[in-house]
């Protein structure tokens, strides 16, 4: 459920940081970039990023 709800935010904020650089100038893009940010930083928060050289070093640690 958490993951399936981070990647909804991550993929709608990706959309909107999308949306906001092809938007004309009188659509207001600064409100889709920053939305898709905060959408981003949400996503981050529910499942955050796995540091992969850290866990490659510990399975060549073994």
């Amino acid at each position: 459920m958490k993951s399936a709800l981070s990647a909804g935010c991550a993929t709608a904020g990706v959309l909107l940081v999308i949306a906001s650089a092809v938007a004309p100038d009188d659509w207001y893009p600064a409100v889709a970039l920053f939305g898709g940010l905060a959408l981003l930083m949400v996503s981050h928060a529910l499942t955050p990023c796995i540091d992969r050289i850290a866990v490659w070093r510990k399975q060549l640690l073994k």
